[in-house]
């Protein structure tokens, strides 16, 4: 196990003491020119193209979530962890007010540690003089009425939010952030659908590419990319910031998503996703609340299976006519390794829920999948294999005790926040697993040579 150090800096290297024996690594950003490489400074200069002067802190909030991310994947955990898993990283950052951080510092690194399973460790400093003020102000004539903001992925849940959202008459604003060219050209189909559908002034929308290259550090690679939400929410929380009022940020995330409740118990902690658990939500509110910048974020979809969601979308026709170019695989660039383009493998845990719920609300699915679902047995030796038997047992464990749904839902994480919600949970999870499971009961799964 190596623990690891992370300097970001201004513009220029600084002279800053690490406090503990690391691997130390430094990247510098530099909000003075329209570096592409990180993404930072073409997000604020799209923001300010709307009409939006963002607040200070939440650039540091950003700023820090790009730390985050670039760590989280340039530190590899299969050589730098000390159980292939669990990471020691502490993060020096430049700050608009260190004292205001230093007082949250506990509460952002809790909220983490529970997102990604790492140990983060923060150490603030006050930004130099010349980048005290780093957000772009706009011309006030630029500025534009926006109802709420609401990010927008390119995934099938994201999109019957838009829907929603825009059949409703409200003006949103959407945020999608891509690391490559695949999540990208979803997001540009389903925000060109939208704009044919609705009308090209019915939203907004802004595209941030932020990501780090290859070479940034010497660490290696991590794919597991668990703090990618942590990102995503804080570029929403950035351009919330900006707004006079009625700074709402809708993550549209289903409920069986969202809880993610572990398929057995391997899958316990953070090696089971929490993106949109209501446990993490619940911090980052917290989180914004302490730092002035009364930012709700809120998934109105929590109490719903993603079938559900299909059927109670305000336009249903319009969703099936697009729904097969929604993307919802955790990689569908695992396609090239059988040499085809990148496409939904089909057997991942959001694919398989993706098939249930799309044959939950309209039966047929157009959706190109890798692994087709046949007369033909399966291997359960095969990672396939694995995942499918793993939602078999499950559903069938809880359809033998449904009782264990009321214990099950806690596995992830807790859900004390919104105590009166439990039992809506509860049914979530059962409606859930049971929406799956007409998907897996009768497929053949077995050892196989």
């Amino acid at each position: 196990m190596s623990r690891h150090s992370l300097i970001a800096h201004y513009g220029k290297k600084e002279a800053v003491t690490v406090q503990n024996t690391s691997i130390t690594d430094n990247f510098i950003i530099h909000p003075e020119s329209h570096l592409q490489e990180f993404g930072f400074n073409s997000t604020l200069h799209d923001l300010a193209e709307l009409g939006l002067t963002v607040k200070e802190v939440a650039i540091d909030l950003f700023l820090i979530a790009m730390s985050v991310y670039a760590a989280d994947t340039r530190i590899s955990r299969k050589y730098h962890a000390q159980d292939e898993w669990t990471r020691e990283i502490d993060i020096y950052l430049p700050v608009s007010n260190s004292d205001l951080w230093h007082r949250n510092t506990q509460l952002l690194s809790n909220l983490l540690q529970f997102l990604t399973g790492d140990r983060w460790t923060f150490h603030f400093r006050s930004r130099p003089a010349e980048y005290r003020i780093l957000a772009h102000t706009a011309r006030p004539d630029l500025f534009t009425e926006i109802d709420h903001i609401s990010l927008l992925s390119g995934g099938l849940d994201s999109f019957i939010g838009a829907i929603d959202t825009l059949d409703s008459g409200q003006k949103p604003l959407f945020i999608s952030h891509h690391n490559d060219a695949v999540t990208s050209s979803v997001q540009n189909y389903c925000l060109n659908a939208l704009k044919e559908h609705f009308g090209d002034d019915s939203f907004y929308s802004i595209k941030s590419h932020v990501g780090f290259s290859s070479e940034l550090f010497s660490s290696g690679y991590e794919d597991t990319t668990r703090s990618r939400s942590f990102l995503f929410y804080t570029l929403a929380i950035l351009a919330a910031s900006a707004l006079p009022r009625d700074r709402k940020v809708i993550v549209p995330e289903n409920g069986l998503i969202a809880l993610n409740v572990p398929l057995d118990t391997l899958r316990l902690g953070a090696l089971s996703t929490r993106t949109a658990h209501p446990y993490f939500i619940a911090r980052l509110n917290q989180l914004a609340a302490k730092l002035s910048l009364d930012v709700d974020i809120e998934n109105p979809y929590r109490h719903q299976t993603k079938g559900q969601m299909i059927d109670e979308c305000k336009d249903k026709s319009f969703l099936r006519a697009h729904i097969a170019e929604t993307m919802s695989c955790s990689d569908p660039k695992k396609a090239r390794w059988q040499g085809h383009s990148p496409q939904h493998c089909g057997y991942c845990l959001p694919c398989l829920i993706r098939r249930a719920s799309i044959k939950h609300g309209f039966g047929k699915d157009e959706t190109s999948y890798g692994l087709a679902l046949t007369d033909n047995a399966i291997n359960s030796r095969n990672v396939e294999g694995i995942h499918i038997r793993s939602f078999q047992v499950a559903c069938q464990r809880l359809q033998n005790k449904p009782h264990l749904a009321k214990i099950l839902i806690h596995k992830p994480g807790p859900l004390s926040d919104a105590p009166n919600e439990i039992p809506k949970y509860e049914k979530l999870y059962q409606d859930g697993m049971q929406e799956v499971y007409g998907l897996v009961k009768d497929i053949v799964v077995k050892p196989m040579e």
